[in-house]
């Protein structure tokens, strides 16, 4: 099973390759790439051919893709291509919104990136930023691939700080030579323990809040963070304690659970609570 998995892996990789960077890569950089020998790619690009894939290593120049790709078949491999990195993912909306926003790039942008993870190498990404006219050149420590609020987004590493970026504002990626010091997967693990829905960073706020009887009566005991504790008071009320990285996202939570959740702290979370509520509120004055 594990060959099977490497070697769609290793396909869907090449043809994302060859979209971004057509007759760039000759069939010998691919041997290098994913360590393997010249059958073994020429196979691989047949392989895609079978599947419908106009693919083929020009003579003297380099592999490219002939035709555009159809929106529903780079659906299919976009989605296969992320469960194959990251089983836990839900797929299928993000992948559409990808795909919409990005055509045939997107597929470029997933696997080279991921390309750059498996390997702990440095990506030049060209990055544009929302209400920004133009886009910056960015070097990053890719470090996974994650979904938060309907989208594909990048962890990386950049000037020593973790940021994430998203997958649909990447406008081109380029794989460079060098390497970067792995990151392990319980200091990933540690940056998402702390996050309420999708914000990550590594500072940590400690957040205290009283559930009301009748609010959690209703509704289930909220998770909002790995590390919360919950004490039951002698009224029944509860105490929520957790650390989070971001009281903007608790803030926005608070606001739409409607009565019955009061911050006890800090002073910052109660003042914006108040600020986003008085905001709804003057939509209906």
């Amino acid at each position: 099973m594990s060959d099977i998995r490497d070697k769609i892996k290793r396909q869907i990789e090449i043809l994302g390759i060859a979209i971004e960077n057509p007759e760039k890569y000759k069939i010998v950089d691919l041997e290098v790439m994913f360590n393997c020998n010249g059958a073994t790619i020429k196979r691989d690009l047949k392989d895609l051919r079978a599947l419908g894939i106009d693919i083929h290593s020009v003579s003297r120049r380099g592999v490219r893709v002939e035709n555009k790709i159809t929106p529903e078949v780079l659906n299919g491999f976009i989605n296969d291509y992320i469960l194959l990195n990251n089983s836990s993912i839900n797929i299928e909306k993000s992948t559409h919104f990808l795909v919409t926003s990005r055509k045939e790039a997107a597929l470029s942008t997933v696997t080279m990136i991921q390309y750059c993870i498996d390997k702990n190498l440095i990506a030049k990404i060209l990055y544009k930023k929302q209400n920004r006219k133009t886009a910056e050149l960015r070097e990053v420590a890719p470090l996974i691939i994650f979904y938060g609020k309907n989208e594909y987004r990048l962890f990386a590493a950049e000037d020593k700080t973790y940021k994430q970026f998203l997958l649909s504002r990447i406008q081109s990626v380029e794989i460079t030579n060098k390497k970067f010091k792995p990151v392990s997967k319980n200091k990933i693990d540690s940056v998402f323990a702390t996050s309420l829905d999708f914000w990550l960073g590594e500072k940590t706020i400690k957040i205290k809040l009283l559930l009301m009887k009748p609010w959690y009566r209703r509704r289930k005991l909220p998770l909002l963070v790995e590390n919360q504790t919950i004490i039951r008071n002698s009224d029944g009320s509860l105490i929520l304690d957790a650390e989070v990285n971001s009281i903007a996202e608790v803030a926005q939570w608070i606001v739409a659970q409607g009565r019955g959740i009061i911050v006890v702290e800090p002073e910052k979370l109660k003042k914006l609570v108040f600020n986003l509520a008085q905001d709804v509120f003057y939509n209906y004055k």
